[in-house]
């Protein structure tokens, strides 16, 4: 990325940029990252941003309300928005 925007990757540098990349900077800035999550979801960025952890909604709800969101899924969106939603980036390797 320095190469690409011409900047020198100096040690403080690159330390600067994992300091704000990680999860819990994120998370600490979830408000100014993600405004509009206030009214996406229920407890807006702050619960969005909660482990850090993917797939973690599988463990938080029931057998039927899985089952609902797959119907919906199946209803809505196409397999390959489905999969990226899911997964991210894994899903389109």
């Amino acid at each position: 990325i320095a190469e690409f925007v011409e900047i020198e990757a100096t040690p403080d540098r690159i330390r600067s940029v994992e300091e704000h990349c990680s999860f819990e900077a994120m998370k600490r800035a979830s408000g100014q990252i993600s405004p509009d999550f206030e009214k996406i979801f229920e407890g807006g960025a702050e619960r969005f941003f909660h482990k850090g952890v993917s797939g973690r909604w599988k463990d938080v709800f029931s057998a039927e309300e899985l089952q609902l969101y797959e119907a919906a899924v199946r209803r809505t969106l196409t397999p390959d928005c489905a999969g990226w939603l899911e997964q991210g980036r894994t899903a389109m390797s």
